[in-house]
């Protein structure tokens, strides 16, 4: 039953990060997501890695075995469950674990060649660009990002990205302190977090990814708001 649940918490985790704006999360995103929500809401500290290598295990092995309770607990809750003997009485019939694998594989195989169409169109669009020498990049500035040229000589070309207008105008860090307006009155985040290459804090107005990592922002929460922020 390990192994339905881990299953149906990075399905779970795929869909939220998919519905927050990121079209096609990464394991590593998707991992990182459920660490953070076991972590910070619900206290039970989690590793990433951890979680990641249970999945991928999953996928392969026939049973597994999360070895702390409070992890299996932990997911439960994720799930939406009391806790793992109310996850077991709600998936009594578990017939369907082996057509789950297959979708999971069958989706793996779908994202590698989304993934390689994305490439190729990149390919196409600098190859155009440079071809009728009307470069449009961008590249990021210390809190923002601004449109440059496409001129190698003068930046990395894993520096530059495609130009987008709406990065331009809504994606910048930001200086963030206790009196910094965290919410929307409807209560949904105006802010999202990051760590950086130097395992800094460090906040943004827009959802996306951060500019040094690379890797997916989480929402601001109010743990980290109390703990990184204020404190």
């Amino acid at each position: 039953m390990h192994k339905k649940l881990i299953l149906e918490a990075f399905s779970r985790g795929r869909e939220k990060l998919i519905k927050n704006g990121s079209n096609h999360p990464s394991i590593n995103s998707i991992s990182e997501h459920i660490a953070t929500f076991l972590t910070e809401d619900i206290k039970h500290s989690t590793n990433s890695r951890t979680l990641r290598n249970y999945y991928k295990k999953a996928l392969e092995d026939e049973h597994i075995n999360i070895s702390r309770n409070e992890t299996v607990n932990g997911l439960c809750e994720y799930l939406g469950f009391k806790n793992y003997n109310d996850f077991i009485k709600s998936n009594e019939n578990i017939n369907d674990i082996t057509v789950e694998i297959e979708n999971q594989k069958k989706g793996s195989k779908k994202i590698y060649l989304l993934g390689f169409f994305i490439i190729i169109t990149v390919l196409i669009t600098v190859l155009f660009f440079i071809s009728n020498d009307k470069p449009k990049f961008m590249i990021w500035k210390t809190d923002h990002y601004e449109e440059v040229e496409l001129d190698l000589k003068k930046y990395k070309l894993g520096d530059l990205k495609v130009y987008k207008q709406e990065r331009i105008d809504n994606f910048k860090k930001i200086q963030a302190d206790c009196n910094y307006q965290f919410f929307y009155p409807d209560g949904s985040e105006r802010v999202w977090y990051g760590k950086n290459k130097k395992k800094e804090y460090e906040f943004f107005t827009d959802l996306g990814r951060h500019p040094e990592t690379g890797k997916t922002l989480k929402k601001i929460t109010k743990y980290i708001i109390k703990n990184h922020i204020c404190d």
